[in-house]
């Protein structure tokens, strides 16, 4: 059944149109709060970091930038740094330890439209 509700959502969300591309990322504390209150994806450690993917499925990010907080998934300090050192790829990082390249994009999106800073903004 969670699984079918995750589809439905991800399926029905609003994806990037071309003209969100040059524009500054979206800041938000209290969506990164909200990421911060959920266990590293990987491996459920309760303590974790907003990491914001290199590859975000909502905006462009331009050299020297980051993702917008929408692109924020948790990760613990040692698979957050290891997603940096080890696999400096996204798509082989979640692929590896996920079986799912994709596996951040769909977390990001999913925290993003359950986040009280999305719903807040959507009044």
């Amino acid at each position: 059944k969670a699984t079918k509700q995750v589809a439905a959502l991800l399926k029905n969300s609003p994806t990037t149109s071309r003209s969100d591309f040059g524009k500054q990322p979206d800041k938000d504390e209290r969506h990164l709060a909200f990421v911060r209150e959920h266990a590293c994806m990987v491996c459920f450690n309760p303590t974790v970091d907003a990491h914001h993917l290199m590859k975000p499925w909502s905006g462009g990010r331009g050299m020297g930038m980051r993702a917008g907080d929408e692109n924020a998934v948790p990760l613990c300090r040692s698979h957050h740094s290891e997603l940096h050192t080890k696999y400096g790829n996204e798509s082989k990082f979640f692929e590896s330890l996920m079986g799912d390249e994709s596996a951040g994009k769909n977390r990001a999106r999913l925290l993003w439209y359950s986040s009280p800073a999305y719903r807040e903004k959507e009044t």
